[in-house]
């Protein structure tokens, strides 16, 4: 990102999921996605790393899933939030704060605002079109947009894994829920114009890398070459980390998942878990939890 180094430092040092343990990275022998595997005594977990979305239409290989499925007890799906219906007047609430009346890109530091004006030209839109907000709802939103121009399905491939486990009878279950205004009024809270600025540069470095990086980078997941994976950009969710609230749900998100691991394995059987790719590998994440805890994991693709 085109940032201050303050502002990028200040970034990094937010967010968790920002660096990878990079021993922990595999390459698939098989050709389909990467597995990695827990095991104790009679019981094993077996955990599938997946990327935030995939491109709408995307095929990947589904053998080592369905087979693992035909053998699993039960099948762990990442924290999902949750909205109620009153939460949309919160929402609305919420929204008011994050309206500017000075153009984005006067008010961004340079050269930021002229990257902003070069992105929404990319989208086929114009910086009008987000001037009337901050830099963090503006970002949000062009991150959003992007994605739809490039024809990207949010949180694929989640829902053909769950087709999957249904069509198999496993049980199906969030590793948890959470409320979503909390966080929400929490980040609004926490909004600083260096922040801000975050958040605006990251939709921009996304949409400065085009479609075709997020195409490389599910082909990568796909065939199950980790590190490639590991590019797809990230514009949400590095806004989203770079606030306190938004770091601490994702840290929540780690330790979550790493318990229910845990207590999957005081149960003998074997079941399946799915979490996300930088949930799953940060350096805080929830395979370095399950080694500093004294289990030892095994990059497994194929068994």
């Amino acid at each position: 990102m085109a940032l201050t180094p303050g502002l990028a430092a200040a970034q990094q040092s937010r967010d968790p999921e920002a660096a990878v343990v990079q021993e922990l990275i595999v390459t698939a022998p098989t050709g389909g996605p990467a597995w990695w595997s827990v095991t104790k005594g009679g019981s094993t977990v077996w955990i599938l790393g997946t990327p935030s979305g995939l491109p709408k239409g995307f095929s990947w290989d589904q053998r080592v899933l369905d087979r693992r499925l035909g053998q699993a007890r039960a099948v762990f799906l990442p924290p999902e939030a949750h909205a109620g219906l009153m939460d949309v007047f919160g929402i609305m609430a919420v929204q008011r704060k994050l309206k500017s009346r000075a153009p984005l890109e006067a008010r961004a530091p340079a050269p930021l605002g002229a990257r902003f004006v070069a992105a929404t030209a990319a989208l086929g839109r114009a910086p009008k079109d987000y001037d009337h907000w901050n830099g963090l709802m503006a970002g949000l939103m062009m991150s959003a947009d992007f994605q739809r121009k490039a024809g990207m399905e949010p949180f694929a491939p989640l829902p053909a894994i769950r087709r999957a486990a249904e069509k198999r009878h496993v049980p199906v279950s969030d590793v948890a829920t959470y409320p979503f205004m909390p966080t929400l009024r929490a980040g609004v809270a926490e909004v600083t114009p260096e922040r801000e600025w975050v958040c605006l540069a990251a939709a921009v470095d996304e949409i400065d890398k085009g479609p075709e990086a997020f195409t490389a980078a599910a082909r990568g997941w796909a065939t199950g070459d980790v590190r490639t994976a590991l590019t797809t950009p990230r514009g949400y969710e590095a806004c989203f980390n770079s606030i306190p609230a938004g770091a601490e749900i994702a840290q929540r998100a780690m330790n979550d998942e790493t318990h229910a691991i845990e207590k999957a394995l005081e149960t003998p059987g074997r079941v399946v878990a799915v979490v996300s790719l930088r949930t799953l590998l940060a350096q805080d994440g929830v395979l370095a939890k399950l080694r500093t805890d004294g289990y030892a994991i095994k990059g497994d693709a194929a068994s």
